[in-house]
């Protein structure tokens, strides 16, 4: 029996210096938690502070985002808008190109019409002068020939006169 209480005696030793020890612990735990309950009090107000400090900065920083959205808005309508004034001018560039390659073909086509006039002119210019040549000299043949024939009817009449003044004469 006096082992059994020894072993007694050691087992309660033991177990009293445990609770010793888990008593010496308590109060560091709560002198740590204490401590952790004044620091989180003292981070609570610089947290509250901080949020003072930034909450201007967010509110001027909501108020740029709106405006920055408000801004995005205005620029995709505008940009809308661009898109749909360039399709148009686009289809307007397509017409006017349509339009230029005809009139491109009209103006080929009243340049050869020109050029072809030009040649007709120029050729019937070109007769005109050989026909007003032949018609001068034809006209002055004819003109030559007028005065011949009158120098030849002269010519005959002196002659007439001449023979009927010699069958007078011979009378």
């Amino acid at each position: 029996m006096e082992v059994e209480m020894r072993v007694m005696y050691r087992r309660v030793g033991a177990y009293a210096a445990d609770v010793i020890k888990h008593s010496r612990r308590k109060p560091q735990m709560l002198q740590g938690h204490g401590d952790t309950i004044i620091c989180t009090e003292v981070l609570a107000k610089e947290l509250a502070k901080e949020r003072g400090y930034s909450s201007r900065p967010l509110m001027k920083y909501d108020g740029q985002s709106v405006e920055y959205r408000n801004n995005v808005q205005q620029f995709e309508k505008k940009k809308d808008r661009l898109r749909k004034r360039n399709k148009s001018l686009k289809q307007q560039l397509r017409v006017l190109e349509k339009t230029k390659e005809d009139l491109q073909g009209r103006v080929v086509d009243w340049q050869n019409s020109y050029y072809q006039v030009t040649d007709y002119h120029d050729k019937l210019s070109t007769l005109y002068e050989n026909l007003d040549h032949h018609l001068q000299k034809k006209k002055k043949m004819r003109k030559d020939g007028e005065v011949d024939l009158v120098n030849t009817m002269k010519t005959l009449q002196e002659r007439e006169a001449e023979l009927e003044a010699t069958k007078l004469a011979l009378k």
